[in-house]
């Protein structure tokens, strides 16, 4: 019964705060919400021409991906060694993802790579509802005749990001920031919140 179980992980979850034991928090997190990793794993792309983008995005989430209770992992492509295959490195990634974040330009979507593996493989997941997809709209670009448009983009997509003054761009990147956590922390039931 759904009761029990909840029950259940609640006072373990408490046991493992009162022992301050992180490794037997972790083993318990496993037993009771077993895809809670895969959640709070979130998986960034971009084109390389947006690295830029990329980069304002993570000093923006960074308080989130500190916060203790959130306990969120970023992904993007520096973690990718030089002698690793990208492709295979990124599939792992998206595998192992509850959110993906698009970063969409012109660039992006002139990539072969991410229209025909990248965005398919994250459109399907979506779809089958594994992956929650948000995407900022970076700089003007056809988003309209890819599959993108099934999906709200995290902003109003009347005018790029590139387009806007740098204070507004700052506001949106936060929201995205803010949106990346709640979507992360939202289809999980994790405990390990409790304070250890």
């Amino acid at each position: 019964e759904g009761w029990k179980h909840q029950s259940a992980s609640l006072h373990a979850a408490r046991i493992a705060a009162k022992r301050r034991d992180r490794e037997l928090a972790e083993a318990l997190e496993a037993i009771f919400t077993p895809d809670a990793g895969r959640v709070n794993r979130i998986f960034v792309t971009y084109s390389e021409s947006d690295a830029e983008w990329m980069n304002r995005l993570e000093v923006m989430v960074a308080p989130y991906l500190r916060s203790a209770e959130a306990e969120l992992d970023l992904w993007g492509d520096a973690r990718i060694g030089p002698d690793e295959p990208c492709d295979v490195r990124i599939s792992e990634a998206l595998r192992g993802a509850g959110v993906a974040v698009a970063l969409v330009s012109a660039d992006f979507l002139a990539s072969p790579f991410i229209v025909n593996h990248g965005l398919p493989a994250l459109v399907n997941a979506a779809r089958d509802g594994g992956l929650q997809l948000l995407w900022a709209y970076v700089s003007a670009a056809g988003w309209e005749e890819t599959p993108l448009e099934e999906f709200r983009a995290t902003h109003d997509t009347a005018t790029p990001l590139d387009a806007r003054p740098k204070a507004e761009q700052n506001a949106i990147l936060k929201s995205i920031a803010q949106q990346m956590k709640e979507a992360a922390l939202a289809a999980t039931g994790r405990f390990t919140h409790v304070p250890i």
